[in-house]
């Protein structure tokens, strides 16, 4: 058996804080919490990145975010440029924080359309988030969304394979 030693970001906690730090009330408003897990352990949900937990009874509804899957097609030489790091941890926060909104909000509950107002959120919060930065990434751009389209691709791959 081989076991492949994953490295991950520096400063990982410290990156999330600063990510949910710039986030609105209005879209965390009773959101428990946000847990880095190193991988989602829910049967059909191996491969996802991230994953909404809505309350249920007395418990608070909270956020996990499988960091080992997050950063698992990502090269690693990127993890020497904090920024990258930072921006593809707040892609996967601010997605289930799409969904925390859409449930807040009695928006819709299942299906592909889900998905897409969740993506729609997440990249509006990101360019809110990130002003200042997203003015220099602009000339890469379409790199970075060819990337997060060919991850998301995969995702949905995965999920549509284990849904079947």
């Amino acid at each position: 058996m081989t076991v492949h030693q994953m490295h991950f970001p520096r400063d990982l906690s410290n990156m999330a804080v600063d990510v949910l730090s710039r986030v609105p009330e209005k879209y965390t408003a009773g959101l428990n919490s946000v847990l880095l897990i190193d991988r989602i352990t829910r049967r059909n949900c191996e491969d996802a990145t991230g994953m909404y937990v809505p309350g249920w009874q007395r418990e608070a509804p909270h956020i996990e975010i499988a960091v080992a899957t997050l950063y698992r097609d990502m090269p690693q030489i990127l993890f020497f440029v904090p920024f990258v790091a930072k921006f593809w941890l707040a892609q996967a926060i601010y997605h289930e924080i799409g969904h925390h909104y859409q449930t807040l909000g009695h928006m819709v509950k299942r299906g592909p359309a889900r998905e897409l107002l969740a993506d729609t959120f997440s990249r509006k919060l990101w360019r809110q988030s990130f002003k200042t930065q997203w003015l220099f990434l602009q000339p890469t751009v379409p790199l970075i969304m060819i990337v997060l389209r060919v991850r998301n691709w995969r995702r949905r791959l995965a999920t549509d394979r284990i849904r079947k």
